[in-house]
């Protein structure tokens, strides 16, 4: 009687043994198989089909090329005016156009030794890009209006910065201090305090003049573009 009574229980017993063996296995076979956290491109292959790895090794690296940032470095000083969701113009290596973009995030700590500190832009069109290319651009923190002129026309092989002015017919050496800066006409521009207005100035192409020397126009002055 008693035997008959166990055969049940121990066929149970077997029954949820194999249940738990199964559900180990299967576990097992779930943590083997790698899921992608988000769709995009694999850019890079870090381990062969067979290698044994570790529960922290990178196998492989995946590209959403639908959503890309640029990695900027800041001084410390030029991150006090950056803020989430100001407004950037890039200029991609092998693209012509300018690309828009917006600062998504800003590390809240700069970086040891340099200080500098990284803010990330979200490239607004990706198309034809690819994930490691440089770019360089000019971030908006904000507008003012001031009197400007080409960076290029600045001068500082003296210890002060100046700009030649076309002064009587006569290049003169005016000291100016200089202020914000930004893009107009593809060309980078600044504010300088210490020039009249509507004064002329020599371009930086044309290189150092001494003073007093004569200077003849060929034609009319070129005007500064609309920014």
């Amino acid at each position: 009687m008693d035997t008959a009574l166990n055969n049940p229980a121990a066929a149970q017993a077997t029954h949820k043994a194999a249940l738990a063996a199964a559900d180990v296995a299967r576990k097992g076979v779930e943590d083997a198989v790698l899921r992608a956290p988000i769709s995009g491109v694999v850019s890079q292959r870090l381990a062969q089909p067979g290698e044994r790895v570790g529960v922290d090794t990178r196998v492989i690296e995946i590209v959403d090329l639908g959503r890309l940032e640029l990695e900027a470095t800041l001084s410390g000083a030029d991150s006090l005016e950056v803020r989430v969701g100001q407004s950037a113009t890039l200029q991609v290596e092998g693209n012509a156009k300018p690309i828009p973009a917006r600062v998504v995030r800003i590390n809240p700590s700069a970086q040891a030794g340099s200080r500098s500190v990284l803010a990330y832009p979200a490239l607004g069109d990706t198309s034809g890009l690819r994930q490691g290319l440089f770019a360089q651009g000019t971030l908006a923190t904000g507008s003012a209006s001031s009197l400007a002129v080409p960076l290029a026309a600045v001068r500082t092989d003296k210890p002060a910065p100046y700009v030649q002015l076309v002064d009587g017919g006569r290049v003169r050496h005016q000291p100016v201090e200089l202020g914000a800066r930004g893009e107009a006409g593809k060309e980078s521009w600044v504010a300088v305090t210490g020039l009249p207005p509507g004064a002329t100035v020599v371009r930086g192409h044309v290189g150092p003049l001494r003073e007093g020397t004569l200077v003849k126009f060929t034609g009319a002055p070129a005007k500064a573009p609309s920014p």
